[in-house]
């Protein structure tokens, strides 16, 4: 029987550190348009106007059956460079029969030299419970020479 996670995921950023002031990767970063440019395989997002960290929306992940479920966006960095990536998320339920749950943010990458797939986790978040409420995950990452698709996601 597949588990159900569901979370909330607020304001989500993406921004190049090498450069102050850089632009910003993902469009629509805090779902302020709704869910333009998300993507969900497999489970239910909804705009959520109630529960949010900052801003005016949020977005609420359901009917996740598996733990690599999780908003996503397709970007276009510069291979090479260096990014900053930082979302706030909040679970809505504990898992029955664990203390804690993790919060992953993944690279999916398409490497232009053998057209093959790679993930790389860019970092996690452990020790997750609803009690703990809005959570900060982040990291600075280094975007390999060799990817071109790029797919940036949240998971747990």
């Amino acid at each position: 029987m597949a588990r159900e996670l569901c979370q909330y995921f607020g304001v989500v950023y993406l921004l190049v550190s090498v450069v102050y002031g850089a632009p910003e990767l993902l469009t629509n970063p805090g779902f302020e348009s709704g869910l333009n440019n998300w993507v969900h395989d497999g489970f239910t997002m909804t705009v959520e106007k109630s529960v949010v960290h900052s801003g005016t929306s949020s977005v609420k992940c359901t009917g996740r059956g598996q733990s690599w479920m999780g908003p996503g966006q397709y970007i276009t960095p510069k291979p090479g460079g260096r990014y900053v990536f930082s979302a706030y998320l909040k679970l809505i339920n504990d898992i029955p029969g664990t203390t804690y749950q993790n919060a992953i943010i993944t690279m999916n990458y398409k490497w232009k030299d053998t057209d093959a797939d790679d993930y790389m986790a860019v970092t996690s978040r452990p020790f997750l419970n609803v009690a703990r409420g809005w959570v900060l995950i982040g990291a600075d990452f280094q975007i390999p020479n060799r990817g071109s698709t790029t797919f940036l996601h949240l998971e747990n």
